[in-house]
């Protein structure tokens, strides 16, 4: 691992992630299940900022519902913040998946 990635992971502890959400996701899975996703919200958007804000919330609604079987609620400004926090957590890795995806689907003239 290298020392960036260490780095936003202590950072996690900061007090902008609730403390709900700050319990219960561990990164590493978090960012491997953003891995798995990362193919189908490519479809489903229109831009750079709404991949990652698409990719950032159905992964965290897919985490939170499969570890925990329950629901994140949608109307809570927590889940809101911490999906902003999470976006610029994965800032780099998000912008890197959008492109490679970009590329892939883009066509050769």
């Amino acid at each position: 691992m290298n020392l960036q990635k260490t780095i936003k992971r202590i950072l996690m502890e900061d007090k902008k992630m609730s403390p709900y959400f700050r319990r219960r996701i561990d990164l590493k899975q978090f960012e491997e299940q953003l891995n798995k996703g990362k193919v189908y919200v490519y479809y489903d958007s229109n831009s750079l900022k709404d991949y990652k804000w698409k990719l950032i919330t159905a992964t965290l609604e897919n985490y939170i519902y499969y570890k925990y079987d329950t629901e994140i609620d949608r109307t809570n400004n927590e889940t809101y913040e911490t999906i902003d926090y999470l976006v610029d957590i994965f800032n780099d890795e998000l912008t890197d998946m959008y492109e490679t995806e970009n590329r892939k689907r883009r066509p050769d003239y």
